[in-house]
């Protein structure tokens, strides 16, 4: 827009030197990439209901924090499917709820989605809901020691992403929101929904006894694209059900 100060060269240049990222924000005035940050625009694999892959397992994952202020940051659940072609994330749930109340959530959440394990970040608001669970609930609670950063967890999942093994329902309610913040991750104002979709993308990676993650990427990348529709996700007739009556019973706490 001003090419005798700033000519092709030298737009080229700060590009360069300030990087992507920093030029989107320094140059175009976008505080985060249209294309996406870490997360890249055009991976998420969005089909109708009806075919997306058959889950094998369902996992829980919960980043918390214990506040209904709202200045306060968001507590997230965001339930996962496991099947042989990657994952599905069949529900994404946020609030700004205190502690009693996110109990409740994540017991009802577990009653829906029959998960193989909860997985709980084992930090100063999650241990008082990893011992309260553990005590007084037969859930698979998973406590989750993190070793390293948000950026590092969220980079260290981008094959899986970028490998278009992370799918979705299309018009899911909870889609615009999680892909909003997704996108704009590390520079979104909030990051709850992405800690909890990336532990549980680790979780998944990390947890399979003999396999390291160039043998689980390597997988990914040689299973099979969806050709043709296939069944339903986990618990095939109870799906839709689950999913509508979540958004009823949680939500409306």
């Amino acid at each position: 827009m001003f090419p005798v100060r700033f000519p092709q060269s030298v737009v080229d240049a700060e590009r360069t030197r300030l990087g992507r990222s920093g030029f989107d924000g320094q140059m175009q005035q976008r505080p985060s990439a249209a294309e996406g940050e870490i997360f890249r625009r055009g991976h998420l694999q969005l089909l109708p209901l009806d075919q997306l892959p058959a889950c094998t397992e369902v996992l829980i994952s919960l980043d918390t924090a214990f506040s209904t202020k709202t200045t306060a940051d968001y507590s997230a659940a965001v339930v996962l499917g496991k099947h042989a072609r990657g994952f599905t994330i069949l529900d994404v749930v946020r609030g700004r709820w205190g502690f009693p109340e996110l109990v409740k959530v994540t017991q009802q959440l577990a009653e829906e989605w029959q998960p193989t394990a909860v997985l709980i970040e084992s930090k100063a608001s999650g241990q008082s809901l990893v011992q309260e669970l553990q005590q007084n609930s037969s859930l698979p609670i998973k406590a989750i020691e993190v070793a390293s950063d948000k950026i590092s967890r969220a980079a260290a999942t981008t094959p899986t992403w970028e490998a278009n093994r992370v799918y979705a329902a299309t018009g899911s309610v909870w889609l615009d929101d999680f892909e909003s913040e997704l996108y704009a991750f590390p520079k979104a104002p909030n990051d709850d929904q992405t800690d909890a979709f990336t532990q549980a993308i680790l979780f998944s990676i990390q947890a399979r006894p003999g396999a390291g993650l160039l043998q689980w990427y390597s997988e990914q990348l040689a299973a099979p694209k969806v050709e043709e529709p296939s069944a339903q996700p986990t618990r095939a007739q109870n799906f839709w059900d689950a999913a509508t009556a979540r958004g009823a019973v949680v939500r409306g706490l």
